[in-house]
């Protein structure tokens, strides 16, 4: 296996060069919680670096990884607002500032409490809305990740070497200076508990046949601090051994937040960075496995190892075609190339509900043919047989399907249709 060669682009972010661009100084007419020092002039050197590597070549269809990393050699801490890799115009890693609403106590102290809700639609027969946070309170605060003077930040993404990416990767980051003498604010504490008996929240946006119930809430306790803001990483939350953590909507908490109105007033700093992968072109033609599966298509993905084209029609019908052979059959094979691509192996399903691992013909001969096999229990006391795919395996799992008539409808063998 060839080494990869590795392109490395240096960029360098001038971020502490002088006071040019810095508003809203606290001139006694802002709040003391919103306060935000003048900048000092900078030392010559000050700098922070963005580093991008990316491979320098890659096969068609192969899975590709970029990494991108901020070392901050200044003198003063950043906090991140975005940082993010792009592959031509699809985003594949993230980071940067999250704003939530907070409420003052009964103490001074801000509090962030926070309501997770899912929809329950009881009888009603539809797909229930997406779940969501509601957070209580009107105080607007930032949070986000903070690089001190000679620590980085470093973020990585994956992408397919194909068309659609053009072999382009984009590196974009936006920073805000953190000044000695910035107000800030410090997490000290943070949990998240169950709702035991969930109960009926607003449903917004949602439609009058479901209702949204509380499954969690979160609270974030936040006070003034003069420490030296710290942490790329976010905090995990105090949480109920029981609770199942909660996804769509989540927003990252990090060490130290900042009143709105005091992060809109610090200087900004961006800059974007690009390198290119050369794309080597397969060598067996889309045209060419067009014409030898001899059916309209409708979608196309590419699979690197073995070097062939799968193809699916409007109509139902799938096409694996590399240069020295292709097989035929029904169903959609797009999902397991992808899975492919993505993990090296995919698990097929290739029979359900058995009340005993049959001697099933289709997974003694894929044995045969070197594909690893397995039976495994299901509820019930049934079994399903799972086929570990590599692809190296791929034209062995479909010419036997093509063989006996079966379809493979995604990660799963289904009869003919």
């Amino acid at each position: 296996m060839r080494a990869p060669f590795v392109l490395v682009l240096v960029l360098v972010l001038a971020l502490a060069l002088g006071p040019a661009g810095v508003t809203g100084c606290n001139d006694g007419r802002t709040r003391k919680d919103d306060a935000v020092p003048a900048a000092p002039a900078g030392r010559e050197g000050d700098e922070v670096t963005l580093r991008l590597e990316v491979p320098g070549r890659a096969r068609y269809g192969e899975r590709v990884t970029a990494k991108a990393s901020l070392v901050n050699a200044t003198s003063e801490p950043v906090m991140v607002e975005s940082f993010a890799l792009w592959a031509g115009s699809t985003s594949i890693a993230s980071v940067g500032s999250e704003g939530f609403e907070a409420r003052r106590d009964e103490r001074g102290r801000r509090i962030v409490e926070g309501t997770y809700l899912v929809e329950d639609l009881g009888p009603v027969a539809r797909a229930p809305g997406p779940p969501r946070w509601e957070w209580a309170g009107t105080e607007k605060l930032v949070t986000g990740p903070v690089i001190v003077p000679t620590a980085s930040l470093t973020i990585s993404g994956a992408f397919e070497a194909i068309d659609e990416t053009g072999g382009r990767v984009e590196a974009r980051v936006r920073l805000r200076r953190l000044p000695r003498g910035t107000a800030l604010l410090k997490v000290t504490g943070y949990r998240r508990e169950p709702v035991v008996r969930p109960g009926p929240g607003p449903a917004p946006g949602g439609p009058p046949s479901g209702k949204y119930v509380a499954v969690a809430r979160e609270r974030v306790v936040v006070e003034p601090s003069d420490e030296l803001p710290a942490g790329t990483e976010p905090l995990a939350p105090d949480t109920e051994a029981d609770l199942v953590p909660v996804g769509p909507g989540e927003k990252r908490v990090y060490r130290f937040f900042v009143a709105l109105g005091t992060f809109e007033r610090l200087e900004v700093r961006e800059r974007s960075g690009a390198a290119a992968v050369a794309i080597e072109r397969p060598a067996y033609d889309l045209a060419e496995a067009r014409a030898r599966c001899g059916f309209p298509v409708e979608r196309y993905a590419y699979l690197a190892d073995p070097q062939a084209w799968a193809l699916e029609s409007p109509d139902g019908r799938a096409c694996l075609a590399a240069a020295d052979r292709h097989v035929a059959l029904g169903g959609r094979l797009i999902p397991l190339v992808e899975r492919l691509n993505e993990s090296g192996r995919a698990a097929v399903a290739i029979y359900r509900g058995e009340t005993e691992p049959p001697r099933d013909t289709l997974a003694r001969k894929l044995a045969e043919r070197g594909v690893s096999v397995r039976a495994e229990p299901e509820k019930g006391g049934t079994f399903r047989g799972v086929a570990e795919v590599t692809p190296a395996d791929v034209f062995a799992l479909l010419e036997e399907l093509a063989a006996r008539g079966r379809w493979l409808d995604g990660l799963e063998v289904v009869p003919a249709r």
